[in-house]
């Protein structure tokens, strides 16, 4: 203590930390806004994909395995899957003359992407859920230092609007820090079961390739629009397929 006041080391600190209370409030006043943004982000998800997501995956692994290849596209297609989870077993069927290995590696390389992508909105609300509480304790105790002062001082003005920031900077952090939490528990929910989704649809379709090429039925004729019609009767609202209507395999072994 004496060294501190024998030297300038104390008012170097003082001044640093000061200098940090306003970055410190800016940052916790955008990642509140983050935080509201991320809520509304959640419940977009939830209406536009989460109610949409239909999958019954017994009953979709039994229609795999029992689908006429001709046919399979559209049980993919009507499958109740997200539109990400159908594009990477339509490519992972319209692949399907690889080799063994390669076409295991495909399948892979797609559910890795999607989890990757998963991984990356995660980490975001992670990350704030654990930094919004440490800028809210920065904004606690920094103003805290000149408000004991001015108390000794006699100060009270001043030592109530220490108080006043020390303490909405705390709830601030502490809400942002928890709303974060629970979106980001709440969207790990859902990715796992995406996933876990994609992981059995796609062994489905590798063992369904895998009888195919045995029995000496896989044949591919010529190129197909599998990935092509997907994308335009999801831009039309999906009522064609659902009908069956969308030639899904054309091109491709029927043509």
């Amino acid at each position: 203590m004496e060294l501190l006041q024998q030297t300038y080391f104390g008012d170097v600190l003082h001044v640093i930390a000061q200098m940090l209370l306003l970055p410190a409030v800016i940052a916790l006043t955008a990642l509140v806004l983050y935080a509201v943004w991320c809520i509304g982000s959640v419940l977009v998800e939830f209406g536009t994909e989460r109610c949409r997501y239909r999958a019954q995956m017994p009953d979709l692994l039994d229609k795999i395995d029992a689908a006429d290849p001709y046919d399979l596209p559209y049980v993919i297609a009507r499958s109740g899957l997200l539109g990400s989870q159908k594009r990477a077993l339509l490519k992972l069927w319209d692949h399907r003359n690889l080799p063994v290995d390669s076409h295991m590696a495909l399948a892979k390389r797609l559910i890795e992407e999607c989890e990757s992508c998963h991984v990356k909105v995660l980490q975001r609300t992670q990350v704030v859920s654990k930094v919004a509480p440490m800028l809210g304790l920065m904004g606690t105790l920094i103003p805290l230092g000149p408000g004991i002062v001015s108390l000794g001082q006699g100060e009270t003005l001043t030592l109530s609007a220490s108080l006043l920031v020390a303490f909405d900077t705390t709830v601030a952090g502490l809400v942002v820090g928890l709303a974060t939490y629970i979106v980001t528990k709440v969207r790990q929910r859902w990715y796992d079961d995406y996933l876990s989704a994609l992981e059995a649809s796609c062994t489905s379709v590798l063992e369904k390739t895998d009888a195919l090429r045995e029995s000496g039925q896989l044949v591919m004729d010529g190129p197909t629009h599998f990935l092509d019609d997907l994308d335009r009767s999801i831009k039309t609202g999906e009522q064609s397929i659902r009908a069956g209507e969308v030639p899904l395999a054309q091109g491709g072994a029927r043509g």
